[in-house]
């Protein structure tokens, strides 16, 4: 079968591999048909990389060259004798995340703190840009009425979702979301399916503050100090729930000076230097301050039924549609056009439903 792998930073090949054996009894083999493209994947193309291991990973021990692709969505074509959760047919979404099952925080129910994790499309055998994978039962979702393409952004739907549970959004709630990348105008809709009734946004890239806006979020200058002040013409007393989606010192500066007091910042953004924290301020207000990794295996399945009932349009980003054989020129080195950055790029993987 053809799968596109990572051998090294710039080289990202489409090429022939070994295709999975049969399903054993809880297993399933599922034909990728739409794969997301992420930061992820840019860093790990662009450089300097660090998700996908050069050495075998202590859990499954997988290393370079991989199959990327970790957001997809997938029709089952095999199942094990014992399979009841799908059928062959099915559409699915895959659950990317591999654990131990053995550690504190795996006993816990906290698996995605597992010191062990690994994720399809970085550190298993199979990845959402190969024609086939083997996974557990356990894995995949079954999407029913939901679109493939909009079943391979339930991913990244779910780390907004977590995201914006993280920060205690509650029906009625003004909330500020900084930065609006894809998990930035995600977030903005994540607010809304969980009842805010106002959402400002901001972004120093306009494509990007745009496609926020087409969301229905009210846009505010990239100035911190002039999004203050437009904050709060409308929001006096701040907002009530801010999430930091910019990995930014200023964009985390906002949300703290921005929210009211006793509210909550929360940091799904990954941030490449440690950011100075105004902690005085944080403590005068009382502010909680939460980071938010990934998301859990309920806000998976929370996702998929808020996406299902029509609550959180995520098929609203219009995400760009490029062919598997164009990868490289069409999506990775696109990652890095601020016009491809507004938006979700998705690569059609099967003949597609």
């Amino acid at each position: 079968m053809l799968a596109a792998r990572l051998h090294a930073v710039g080289d990202v090949r489409l090429e022939e591999v070994d295709a999975p054996s049969p399903p054993g009894p809880t297993e399933v083999v599922v034909a990728p048909q739409w794969c997301g493209l992420c930061g992820t994947d840019a860093r790990e193309y662009f450089g300097p990389g660090g998700s996908v291991p050069d050495e075998p990973h202590v859990l499954t021990g997988i290393h370079k060259p991989v199959t990327l692709g970790h957001e997809l969505s997938a029709v089952v074509t095999e199942i094990g004798s014992r399979v009841s959760r799908v059928a062959v047919g099915d559409a699915v979404a895959v659950f990317p995340l591999v654990t131990c099952g053995r550690c504190t925080s795996c006993i816990q129910g906290h698996p995605i703190l597992c010191p062990f994790k690994a994720w399809i499309g970085m550190s298993t055998l199979y990845g959402g840009l190969g024609d086939l994978m083997l996974v557990d039962e356990s894995m995949v979702s079954p999407l029913g009425d939901i679109d493939p393409v909009v079943g391979a952004m339930i991913e990244p739907a779910s780390v907004a979702l977590e995201a914006a549970t993280a920060a205690r959004i509650r029906a009625g709630d003004v909330v500020l979301v900084s930065g609006c990348g894809p998990i930035g105008v995600l977030t903005v809709l994540a607010a809304k399916a969980l009842g805010s009734s106002l959402v400002f946004a901001n972004d120093p890239q306009p494509l990007r503050a745009a496609a926020a806006e087409a969301l229905g979020a009210v846009i505010v200058p990239s100035d911190p100090a002039e999004a203050l002040d437009a904050i709060h013409q409308l929001a006096p007393d701040g907002v009530d729930a801010a999430v930091n989606c910019a990995g930014k010192e200023p964009s985390l500066d906002l949300c703290i000076r921005a929210v009211r007091p006793g509210g909550t910042v929360s940091v799904p953004a990954v941030h490449a230097t440690p950011p100075a924290v105004d902690v005085w301020k944080v403590t005068r207000n009382a502010l909680t301050i939460v980071g938010s990794l990934g998301y859990s295996r309920d806000t998976w399945d929370r996702t998929i039924a808020l996406v299902a009932s029509g609550a959180y349009p995520i098929g609203s980003l219009n995400p760009i549609r490029i062919e598997r054989d164009r990868l490289v020129e069409d999506g990775l080195e696109a990652l890095g056009a601020t016009a491809a950055a507004a938006t979700k790029i998705l690569v059609r993987v099967g003949a597609g439903l």
